[in-house]
C-alpha cells in the first residue's frame, strides 16, 4: 500500500498501476503493507480500445486496457475474462455489452473508485 487517508487507500498494484481503493472493513492497513485490490465482476464494463462502448469513456474511474482472452453468454448475461499484465478480470455485463473484440482483441476494461477494495493477503 502506498498511501492510506480517511476513506482511500492507494495501491500499487502491477501491470495496472496506482488504483485508488477503500479500506478493508475493520482491519486497518499500514503504508508500506502488502494489500489485495478487488472488485466485482458486475462493476466492471468493457468497451472498444476507442472508448465506445457501454459507458461513456469520460466516465470517473479507472480505466486499463487488455487483451480479451474469453467470452461466455448465459442468457441474459456475458462473462468476460479479460487479461491485463500479469492479472486475468472476470467480467459480468447485462445485456448486449459487446465490446466489439473477439478473443485475442483489445479491449478497455473500466470501474469507478468506490468499486474497489483493498483487502489484506489471505
Amino acid at each position: 500500500m502506498l498511501e492510506a487517508g480517511g476513506d482511500c487507500v492507494a495501491l500499487e498494484v502491477e501491470g495496472v498501476g496506482v488504483v485508488q481503493a477503500a479500506p478493508p472493513p475493520g482491519a486497518p492497513l499500514a503504508v508500506g503493507e502488502a494489500a489485495l485490490a478487488a472488485v466485482r465482476p458486475e462493476s466492471l464494463s468493457l468497451s472498444a480500445p476507442d472508448g465506445a462502448g457501454d459507458r461513456p469513456a469520460s466516465a470517473p474511474g479507472l480505466v486499463v486496457r487488455g487483451r480479451l482472452v474469453d467470452v461466455q453468454f448465459a442468457g441474459p448475461v456475458t462473462r468476460y475474462r479479460v487479461q491485463v499484465g500479469s492479472h486475468q478480470l472476470s467480467v459480468r455485463c447485462s445485456g448486449q455489452g459487446d465490446p466489439a473484440a473477439a478473443p485475442g482483441g483489445e479491449v478497455e476494461v473500466r470501474w469507478p473508485f468506490p468499486s474497489t477494495v483493498a483487502l489484506p493477503p489471505s
